[in-house]
């Protein structure tokens, strides 16, 4: 036990590596919970992307082969459009399964971290 005097008042049993070592397990559990919601909503809309790839959508109208969208932005075929929603879905499901991943770890390693 070690005790520091502060003028009159004094604190004493405190280990302060202690406090700090909760702490940041605590940060990394919160951190981890996070990431790991974040991965799950990222998995969820590759989910939507995907179906987007299957059947392709131009203001909400259903496209066929063949169609081409024409847009504000930009004009697109069928082909384009699923392709797009592809490599979007793709993608997603990457950073999502990293993201969620990534969540567990920190969560396991901050739980791991403070038990101890």
């Amino acid at each position: 036990m070690s005790a520091i005097r502060a003028g009159s008042s004094a604190i004493t049993g405190v280990d302060m590596s202690d406090t700090k070592q909760t702490s940041a397990a605590s940060k990394a559990i919160g951190l981890g919970i996070a990431a790991f919601l974040i991965g799950l909503i990222f998995i969820g809309a590759s989910f939507l992307a995907g179906e987007d790839a299957e059947n392709p959508r131009c203001d909400g109208q259903l496209m066929s082969k063949g169609d081409v969208c024409y847009s504000s932005r930009s004009t697109n075929g069928y082909e384009s459009r699923a392709d797009s929603a592809r490599t979007a879905s793709t993608w997603l499901l990457r950073l999502g399964g990293i993201a969620a991943v990534g969540g567990v770890v920190l969560v396991v390693g901050g739980a791991a971290t403070r038990s101890d």
